[in-house]
């Protein structure tokens, strides 16, 4: 558990430190990465995540996209696939982590919810990803909950 608990904050680390932007063929038309989120039922304005820190990793089979709000939050969710479709947190396929401060990561999965991630879109060709997600993380000591969902959309992966 504390292995896959350091692996988790490291991709969160990772992703708050990056900084991502889209590639392409110069002059070539690029749709904007755009992900939202409700937490806790409060939206979150789809401009507190902009495209330049929205992204994702491809790496052994496992697609990690990331997001960072404006004033520092960062989400991240960690797929183990290689294809479109559901899967549900249960930290050998899917892991996830909420960063609101340095005194609240949310990484565990709430006991007796359902814990999912949506890949709607997984294109090897344009190396892109689009989907939704759904889930409840807790802060492992302190038992603090939050419930998160939203959608992601055209975020390119390297």
């Amino acid at each position: 558990m504390q292995k896959l608990l350091t692996l988790l904050l490291a991709f969160c680390l990772i992703g708050a430190a990056a900084t991502f932007t889209s590639c392409g063929d110069e002059g070539e038309e690029q749709t904007p990465a755009t992900m939202s989120a409700t937490i806790d039922g409060n939206d979150i304005d789809a401009f507190t995540f902009s495209p330049e820190t929205i992204g994702a990793t491809y790496t052994n089979n496992i697609i990690s996209v990331t997001g960072t709000t404006t004033d520092g939050k960062v989400l991240n969710m960690s797929i183990t696939t290689d294809a479109a479709g559901t899967y549900t947190l249960n930290n050998d396929e899917f892991a996830a982590t909420y960063t609101e401060d340095e005194f609240n990561i949310f990484t565990f999965p709430f006991p007796g919810t359902t814990n999912t991630v949506t890949i709607s879109t997984f294109d090897t060709t344009n190396k892109e990803v689009s989907g939704s997600f759904s889930f409840s993380l807790q802060v492992p000591l302190s038992g603090k909950q939050r419930d998160l969902s939203g959608t992601f959309s055209n975020v390119k992966y390297e």
